[in-house]
């Protein structure tokens, strides 16, 4: 009974280990968030306190940026899918150290200082403060390497002075034609949000035979949500057209309405391209193989296979001979003998 109840006791202390968060023992920082309501042109200053109480380790400081989408999840952005850079919390937050020493169990202080541009758009803005592990990697130019755990402090800033704005415009519209394909032709959508708030937008695209057709032989859709200040891409896939319609020159028209509760509501872009159209491959489009005979050398172990079957039949049929010209001789008959008369 007690190696059953101490049997227990282990199993219910490693799972209280698993169901830890990730880090929650060793890493702590402070404030986890922070806001500030700025005005364009201003400045603030304020520290993060981490500390580490596993064991010494040297980690490094960036910052991130983040949305947040219309479920509250945060979605990280690079400052390279930003429509404009200057726009980015990596450019208006500055960092008092790049990379430290942190020993076990000490709190190390971060100075960090906004400043928020003069051209800075309305609204809100998020990012996190990121302390991570690393270590240099080899080479003269190479960067550090994340190799360990990390937590991070939010950031969110509040531009005032403006208003809630709903916005964008197309950046891009491209199709690609491939011939001999399952898909022959693909339609990319950028489009980038020009506000300071997320929404939903629907790419609308529209066949036609010709650029003076009304009645489009194929409608395409996808709605997908858009960021503040975040260029985001669609690639939307046109499939077959049909048996009626054969390899030849179309026409795409595109149009992109702000989308909301399943229904249309302005239209806030358009563009038309004409396409090469080709039949697309069939999945089960009939394969043709062509035999070709390969000389292969065999290896010496099927060699030495091939021989031992050889040289066991031989023996066999050896035995089978020597049993039937030795053992199996006829027996000579005895002479019957002749009775005397007397």
């Amino acid at each position: 009974m007690k190696k059953i109840f101490a049997s227990l006791f282990l199993f219910a202390f490693a799972f209280s280990l698993l169901s830890l968060p990730a880090h929650a023992f060793n890493m702590t920082i402070a404030p986890a968030k922070k806001v500030f309501e700025l005005n364009r042109g201003e400045s603030k200053d304020y520290t993060i306190i981490f500390r580490n109480d596993f064991d010494s380790a040297r980690y490094q400081v960036k910052v991130v940026d983040f949305v947040y989408n219309e479920a509250g999840v945060r979605n990280f952005v690079e400052k390279s899918e930003l429509a404009d850079p200057n726009q980015s919390l990596t450019t208006w937050v500055s960092l008092g150290v790049e990379n430290f020493e942190a020993d076990k169990g000490v709190d190390n202080r971060i100075p960090v200082r906004i400043n928020v541009p003069d051209n800075a758009s309305y609204g809100d803005h998020f990012g996190v403060v990121l302390v991570e592990k690393y270590v240099p990697t080899n080479g003269d130019d190479a960067g550090p390497v994340t190799v360990g755990g990390s937590i991070a402090s939010v950031l969110a800033i509040k531009v005032l002075g403006g208003q809630s704005i709903k916005a964008g415009g197309l950046v891009d519209f491209q199709v690609t034609s491939q011939e001999r394909a399952r898909n022959t032709v693909n339609f990319d959508v950028k489009f980038n949000n020009t506000g300071n708030e997320f929404f939903s937008v629907l790419a609308e695209i529209e066949i036609f035979e010709s650029a003076g057709d009304q009645k489009p032989v194929k409608t395409l859709s996808r709605d997908f949500t858009i960021f503040p200040n975040v260029v985001r891409e669609v690639k939307i896939p046109l499939g077959d057209l049909g048996d009626d319609f054969g390899e030849k020159e179309y026409v795409a028209r595109l149009s992109v309405y702000e989308f909301d509760k399943g229904k249309k509501l302005t239209q806030m872009a358009r563009a038309e391209k004409p396409f090469q159209y080709y039949i697309p491959v069939s999945a089960d489009a009939e394969v043709h193989y062509v035999a070709q005979e390969v000389v292969v050398t065999p290896s010496i172990v099927e060699i030495v296979k091939e021989l031992g079957l050889y040289i066991g039949g031989f023996i066999l049929v050896l035995i089978v001979l020597i049993r039937v010209l030795f053992f199996n001789r006829p027996q000579p008959v005895p002479a019957a003998k002749r009775s005397r008369k007397k």
